[in-house]
């Protein structure tokens, strides 16, 4: 399950500040595990109080999407510099100590940062600044986005984006944070089905059969109805029977929504009994398109079709 801490900033900060109950609720709406507490230290906001309190007290993992505004970006990207995440969104993030003495004693800025290790212990990065920020001159978020190769979304009257004014929604973040999440969903489903038709078809290897297919798994076909990994078994034993070297190579791969369709391609020789022939020993090629719909690392559905009167005009 995705989860999302919410940091607030420094200076006193609190998780009733400006946007942080609107984004709160609104991906609470969409099925995230969130988070909003208050952090300790709220003043000087150290690394020596909030980091800990991040891994240790909120669990920050690599399915957590932490969003930080001001020091709560920076403690984010403290944090994502010796631990894995999902995500970060970074909201009037800097580098520096910009010569305040309250972020001279944070504690962020001791040591330089390790921009490499911020960007492979994550997925994704998003950032927001704005030039008419008061605090963060744009230079600061500028070089931020080139060091992070941030999803960059800079505007020009946006200010702290809370802070020096009243902020109290930010669609803008919100609609970025699921943009991200849906294409990461997309890529997760299209491996299980990539997974599935290498691993069943290429390597042979039926065990990943139980392990990718769900038990209640619908199996459509022009006889009906079938269900579960065991007569997802039957119908590729009866294939690696007639073709035992089948191989089947996809062409295009398509995703929406929960569903992943492969168009494919597929060779092999016929040493075997198929549909009542008797093995030939000819070459045979077809091509087909499957139908997968896909649910927490499952196939719950499939759905399978070729020109199967052009697979048996080769064997005559």
């Amino acid at each position: 399950m995705i989860k999302a801490i919410l940091i607030h900033g420094n200076g006193g900060g609190k998780p009733t500040d400006n946007w942080i109950p609107y984004l709160k609720r609104e991906l609470e709406k969409i099925g995230i595990e969130v988070k909003a507490p208050q952090f300790p230290d709220a003043v000087l906001a150290r690394a020596s109080y909030w980091i800990p309190f991040l891994k240790d007290t909120l669990k920050a993992d690599e399915n957590t999407i932490v969003i930080g505004h001001s020091s709560g970006a920076i403690a984010a990207m403290k944090f994502a510099e010796e631990n894995r995440l999902l995500g970060t969104v970074l909201v009037g993030a800097y580098h520096s100590d910009l010569g305040i003495e309250a972020e001279k004693l944070s504690g962020y800025f001791d040591s330089p940062w390790n921009w490499d290790a911020i960007k492979k212990n994550q997925k994704w990065i998003i950032q927001f600044a704005s030039q008419n920020d008061p605090w963060i001159p744009i230079e600061e978020a500028r070089l931020v986005h080139k060091k992070l190769n941030t999803d960059y979304h800079e505007s020009i009257d946006q200010g702290h984006f809370g802070g020096d004014y009243y902020k109290e929604t930010f669609p803008e973040a919100l609609e970025a944070i699921k943009a991200k999440i849906s294409s990461n969903e997309k890529k997760a489903i299209k491996l299980v089905a990539e997974a599935y038709a290498h691993r069943v078809w290429d390597d042979k290897n039926l065990k990943a059969i139980d392990e990718l297919i769900h038990q209640n798994c619908v199996i459509h076909s022009l006889l009906g109805d079938f269900y579960g990994p065991a007569s997802m078994k039957n119908v590729v034993q009866a294939w690696l029977k007639g073709f035992p070297d089948l191989m089947v190579k996809n062409s295009s791969v398509i995703c929406e929504d929960d569903l992943v369709v492969i168009q494919w391609q597929a060779h092999g020789t016929h040493q075997g009994e198929f549909k009542g022939i008797m093995p030939t020993g000819k070459s045979i090629s077809y091509t087909g398109v499957t139908v997968y719909r896909i649910s927490h690392d499952k196939i719950i559905e499939y759905w399978a079709y070729l020109d199967m009167k052009h697979l048996l005009d080769q064997l005559v």
